[in-house]
């Protein structure tokens, strides 16, 4: 998932990016990968460079690390992999600001 709440996935059969509907899990495809996939996979959203990156593979010791073109859905291999990568995490730091007032009485607000 993008940080601007978009969630991708990917289809084995098809061999399409999707993007899916969080609230009902309905896909909807954006386009072809332009690999044959096979076997396990996995994607991961870059949220601080804005990338999606996937851990493709096609089978018979061929893989890769792709960067996917969330509007076409287009793969693009950066470096092959001689086996099969099964999960795939970007970590990303999620920061918050809290403000809290309190009223003379002792009791306040946090938002």
């Amino acid at each position: 998932m993008d940080s601007a709440g978009n969630l991708y996935g990917i289809d084995l059969v098809d061999d399409h990016l999707y993007t899916i509907n969080p609230e009902t899990g309905l896909g909807t495809a954006v386009g072809l990968l332009g690999i044959d996939l096979n076997y396990a996979q996995d994607i991961a959203y870059d949220r601080d460079g804005g990338v999606l990156y996937g851990c493709l593979y096609t089978g018979g010791g061929q893989g890769g690390l792709y960067t996917i073109d969330t509007s076409t859905g287009a793969a693009t291999l950066l470096a092959s992999v001689e086996m099969e990568i099964d999960a795939l995490a970007i970590p990303y730091e999620v920061q918050y600001e809290i403000a809290a007032t309190a009223a003379a009485d002792g009791h306040g607000t946090v938002s």
